[in-house]
């Protein structure tokens, strides 16, 4: 089982990129995750990105990596080339995995058969 998390910080990155397909279907996600995250406690924002140990990675991805880590995100899942590059580090120091889809479908290829 997985769940996707939608934070504010995810939505504006998204829409930013003015891509109506994509936007809509974070959207949709973002709909479940809210009913699914309903009544759950608000985590206390944690600063463990703020560090200097992570000052080769972007603000704007620093942010995302937090809420992730902050919402006890076993992953962290991009589309983004650069990102991943710092994976290992990343999971390292913080235990949090960074995979691109395709990394994630590469996990879950040898199961699909089992539902088709």
């Amino acid at each position: 089982m997985f769940q996707f998390v939608v934070t504010p910080a995810g939505l504006r990155e998204v829409e930013g990129r003015n891509l109506a397909q994509y936007t809509q279907w974070v959207n949709d996600v973002r709909d479940v995750w809210l009913v699914q995250s309903a009544g759950r406690e608000v985590p206390l924002w944690g600063e463990k990105f703020n560090g200097r140990r992570f000052g080769m990675i972007s603000r704007k991805d620093r942010i995302l990596l937090q809420d992730a880590l902050d919402l006890r995100c076993d992953a962290f899942m991009t589309m983004e080339r650069r990102l991943p590059t710092a994976a290992e580090f990343i999971e390292r120091e913080t235990g949090l995995r960074i995979m691109r889809p395709t990394t994630y479908w590469g996990l879950l290829a040898p199961w699909a058969a089992l539902y088709y």
